[in-house]
């Protein structure tokens, strides 16, 4: 990423476990390789991981978009602090887990062609390490649920593939054929990881998330947390929203939508959410004018999906699509009143906005 912003020359630094990395990134101009320099040291930092991003000159001009981006990871990543521009964003809950790219693998969650692509992996870096390629039972144990030895000796024994190496398998003739059952009796050994597992927000994480974007302490936010299954990947949506408590900013101006999308527990630059199914033929934003949440409302969105694919299945996209039509039920029926009755633009407030008792005075007080 930080060459990738200058063009010429990347800066960063990572501060892990008392030791501090400082890394540059350039490109050969001779051979187009990257080059990488890198110097250690010392840090302050013994838990956690720091992580700091050098901003190049020539592109100041951004700040604000780069402020806005970091501040989203913020919203997606209940533990992440971020520090933009001096200004720091403190994390909400430093003990949160999600499910980490660099977890063990979960065997419902392939097929025979990405299976295959693993091992390919395996055995190119064990090569490239001048190390003996692994055997199928060491690849196997790295798996969620075929830790135990005894497990994957019965699986490689069954197959034929007690001694075998990852090497020596994909240049088998009938290595799709092997590969296939070898994939069986990894899904019938193991239990498919519950979609809870890759972690969620929650509903008090995205109610923070409103107030900080201005909704009003009063407003009512509308949750919605849905888990889905599609071809053998589990799924986990979040939805919100939220009228901001009031049409107008302190200075009187009038205030608008704020749209936070995000997959994968990463924020979205533009709306991934282009085709919401069967039952919506449509975009999330189609969708949202539909609901009669449109740009110009003073209304709080938020919508975050795990997983990456943004090619979403049928299920989980009209999955999504009811999420957000539930979220915005009050909303819509609210509106629809106003342009049947324009006066009920005054009862806005009350039906979307928590009545807020006053403070009862004590009898000191009243003394």
């Amino acid at each position: 990423m930080p060459f990738v912003l200058s063009g010429k020359r990347g800066e960063m630094v990572v501060e892990s476990r008392s030791v501090r990395y400082d890394l540059a990134f350039t490109v050969d101009p001779v051979t187009l390789r990257p080059v990488v320099e890198h110097a250690r040291s010392q840090s302050e930092v013994s838990a956690g991981t720091r992580i700091t991003l050098k901003w190049p000159r020539s592109l100041e001009g951004d700040r604000d978009g780069l402020t806005w981006l970091a501040e989203n990871f913020a919203c997606f990543n209940r533990n992440l602090a971020i520090t933009v521009g001096g200004r720091q964003i403190s994390a909400l809950d430093p003990e949160w887990r999600k499910w980490r790219p660099n977890g063990p693998p979960v065997a419902h969650w392939y097929n025979v062609t990405s299976l295959k692509r693993l091992m390919q992996a395996y055995a190119a870096e064990a090569d490239e390490k001048g190390e003996p390629s692994p055997t199928v039972g060491t690849f196997l144990r790295d798996f969620v649920g075929l830790k135990s030895t005894q497990k994957t000796a019965e699986i490689v024994k069954q197959l034929a593939l007690a001694r075998v190496t990852l090497a020596d398998l994909l240049r088998a003739p009938d290595c799709g054929g092997s590969i296939y059952g070898l994939l069986e009796e990894m899904q019938a050994a193991t239990k498919p990881v519950n979609a809870n597992a890759l972690g969620r927000l929650g509903g008090d994480h995205v109610t923070e998330i409103a107030h900080w974007c201005g909704v009003s302490d009063h407003a009512k936010v509308e949750y919605v947390k849905e888990t889905f299954e599609a071809g053998g990947l589990p799924d986990v949506a979040e939805v919100a929203f939220a009228y901001f408590g009031t049409d107008e900013d302190e200075d009187g101006e009038s205030l608008s939508r704020v749209l936070i999308t995000g997959l994968n527990f990463s924020p979205a630059i533009t709306d991934p959410f282009r085709d919401l199914g069967s039952g919506f033929k449509g975009s999330l934003d189609t969708l949202l004018a539909a609901q009669r949440a449109d740009a110009d409302d003073p209304v709080f969105v938020f919508v975050d999906k795990g997983k990456t694919a943004v090619a979403l299945p049928p299920r989980v996209a009209d999955g999504l699509a009811s999420m957000v039509i539930k979220a915005t039920d009050k909303w819509q029926r609210q509106k629809e009143a106003e342009v049947r009755r324009p006066i009920a633009v005054l009862r806005r407030r009350d039906r979307l906005t928590r009545a807020v008792a006053d403070k009862p005075i004590s009898i000191k007080e009243a003394a």
